[in-house]
């Protein structure tokens, strides 16, 4: 659904904080900037699930500048190499992540029934046609920031199961942010077609010349938060000083309205 120019300044102004059914809709079909759902986890358990990650430790993601650290797996990362390989990597990092979250609570069981009870929408892991689930929950360090970009499967990898969804979000658990204005997201009224892709520059940023003049919302992160925004739409982090740590994959809304979850 796209808005007027009139209608922008309160696409702006229209993040929510309450996790409804109807603000879903309203996310998914470009309405409203993001929803913030605040003390989705306490800082205390927070704390103890990134002790918990640091112990793993933390790699960084291929071909991206500015630097971002990840424990998990994406489908980003194996978009131009092996989906084989994909999924048997899965295996291994799903049982260190189960370990990780069982240092303290478990942020996608979580979030599936926060969906159900809020919202009333079940989701679900993404499979693969032998019913190989997707990884979904990576935990994430943006601290150098991000160039301008989007996440959306059907453009980036239309190959792949995830590629058949119609709309794509993002949840962001933040374990730990930064308490000063740095480590920003900004999102703006502009969402990926085709003709964008002139403007790409590198494995996944965009020249900023794809948004300019256009609106953008943007929100300060708070620890223990829980933010859902549309990833079709382009985004990017501002640099921080100071941890910024993230739970997060992406949510999908397939043709027939169900939701899967990947990243």
């Amino acid at each position: 659904m796209s808005l007027t120019s009139e209608a922008v300044p309160a696409w702006v102004a229209r993040g929510n904080d309450r996790l409804t059914g109807d603000s879903l809709n309203a996310l998914l079909s470009n309405e409203i900037p993001f929803i913030r759902v605040p003390e989705f986890g306490d800082v205390g358990e927070c704390e103890l699930l990134l002790a918990a990650a640091a112990r793993r430790g933390f790699g960084a993601y291929r071909n991206v500048e500015p630097r971002i650290d990840r424990i998990g797996n994406t489908v980003f990362e194996f978009n131009d190499l092996s989906r084989a390989e994909y999924f048997e990597r899965n295996r291994e990092l799903i049982v260190a992540q189960a370990q990780i979250f069982a240092a303290s609570f478990n942020p996608l069981h979580r979030l599936l029934a926060l969906l159900w009870s809020r919202a009333g929408r079940r989701a679900e892991l993404a499979r693969n046609d032998r019913g190989e689930p997707y990884y979904a929950g990576l935990i994430r360090r943006i601290e150098a920031g991000t160039q301008v970009h989007v996440d959306f499967a059907p453009g980036e990898q239309p190959g792949w199961e995830v590629g058949r969804v119609t709309h794509q979000l993002s949840w962001n658990l933040y374990l730990r942010a930064p308490l000063g204005q740095g480590g920003r997201t900004h999102i703006f009224h502009r969402q990926w077609d085709p003709s964008c892709n002139v403007y790409k520059s590198g494995s996944y940023g965009y020249d900023p010349l794809v948004v300019e003049g256009v609106a953008s919302a943007s929100f300060q992160p708070r620890p223990g938060e829980l933010v859902l925004f549309n990833t079709r739409n382009f985004h990017f982090v501002e640099p921080s000083e100071g941890d910024r740590v993230t739970v997060t994959s992406a949510i999908g809304r397939l043709p027939d309205g169900g939701l899967i979850l990947w990243s």
